[in-house]
This record gives C-alpha cells, sequence and structure tokens, in this order.
C-alpha cells in the first residue's frame, strides 16, 4: 500500500507493487502451490484491457484524436459566443457518455482528455476549458453503465456470471438492454444541471 500512496516519490509503476503483492499473498497462504490463485485471476479480462489500452494508444499515435479534436474545434467555434458554451457542454457531455459506453470509460477518458487538452492552446476558443471537463467526468462515469463494455466491473462481472453460472450467464444484449436506457434519462438529467450549474451560476467567474 505504501508504494501505491508513493508513487511520486520513487517513481516506480505502481503494477509492481501490485504483481508483488499478490506473489507474497500467495507465497504466505500456500507456499508449495499458487494455482488456485492463478485461477481465480480473470485472466481474459486483463488481457482485454491491455490491448484496448494498446489500441487507443495507437489511434493517439497514429493522429486520430488531434483529427477528432481539430474538428470539434472547428465545429465549436462556428457556434455564436453567446450559446458556444452550451453546445460545447452537450456535445462533451453526451459524446462521452456514448463513447465511454462502448469503448470503456477509462481509455476512452484518456483519450479525450487530449482533446480538452489541445483545445486549452486554442485562443479564439472564446470559452472556459473547466465546464468542458466535468461534462467529460460526468459523461465518462455515466457512460459506464451504458453497455458491458462501459467499464471493467462490467466485465468482470459477467466473467464472473459465466463462471458460477454457466446455464444462465448474463448476457451482453441483457445488460445493454437495461443499462442503456437508463444511461440516457441519467444523461439527461446531467445535463440539465451542468447547464444550471456552469451557463446561468457560472462558479467559475
Amino acid at each position: 500500500f505504501l508504494g501505491l500512496f508513493l508513487f511520486g516519490l520513487h517513481g516506480h509503476e505502481p503494477a509492481w507493487f501490485c504483481l508483488l503483492g499478490m506473489l507474497g499473498a500467495s507465497i504466505a497462504t500456500s507456499r508449495h502451490d499458487i494455482r488456485h490463485v492463478l485461477q481465480a485471476v480473470e485472466w481474459d479480462t486483463l488481457l482485454f484491457f491491455a490491448g484496448l489500452f494498446v489500441f487507443v494508444e495507437s489511434l493517439a499515435e497514429l493522429g486520430l484524436i488531434r483529427f477528432i479534436g481539430g474538428h470539434m474545434s472547428d465545429f465549436i467555434k462556428t457556434v455564436d459566443i453567446d450559446d458556444r458554451l452550451t453546445v460545447a457542454m452537450v456535445i462533451f457531455l453526451w459524446v462521452s457518455a456514448i463513447g465511454s459506453a462502448f469503448l470503456e470509460s477509462l481509455p476512452y477518458t484518456t483519450t479525450i482528455t487530449y482533446i480538452i487538452i489541445n483545445l486549452l492552446n486554442e485562443d479564439d476558443l472564446g470559452i472556459p476549458i473547466l465546464p468542458l471537463a466535468w461534462a467529460l467526468s460526468v459523461g465518462a462515469c455515466v457512460g459506464g453503465i451504458g453497455s458491458i463494455m462501459g467499464s471493467s466491473a462490467n466485465l468482470v462481472s459477467i466473467g464472473v456470471s459465466e463462471r458460477y453460472s454457466p446455464g444462465s450467464p448474463i448476457k451482453g444484449r441483457h445488460f445493454l438492454q437495461y443499462g442503456f436506457p437508463i444511461l440516457l434519462v441519467s444523461i439527461s438529467i446531467a445535463t440539465l444541471y451542468q447547464w444550471v450549474l456552469f451557463v446561468q451560476i457560472r462558479p467559475y467567474e
């Protein structure tokens, strides 16, 4: 735990401390046989996330993130200055919610964060960036309930369901059937809330 919390001081990757902690606990509890511990790990989920992060980083290296960010910035600039913040906030909120529902919220949020960083350098944007950052955060969080791809917890729950209830596991279509309508309702409420907070009240001024 100290290794994780003191990451800023020692500079070593936190994943190594997690791996060493797992190995230490396995040796302490079952020194000569850790196969049952390794079997309990959701390896398919871990490999999926590894591939997903590589895929998202590849998109960033190919310039797709800059391409999307440039088009979003150009579109926002075409909107009248009085309505620009509202339109930009709604775009980030809904795109983040729908995107993170099918692209896993963590790598998707990391990707869109680059777009917000690029918007910081746009001198003629004419709107504050803070509301867009909050829109991204809320949209990505709410989007996690849209489908099984929305968050790691969803994928782990599906894996647990398939392992311990092979006769009637939870399928992706079941998750989508109930989760996506809730996403639409939740993001609609979040849109109204953020419009009142950032457009009407304006606490950042």
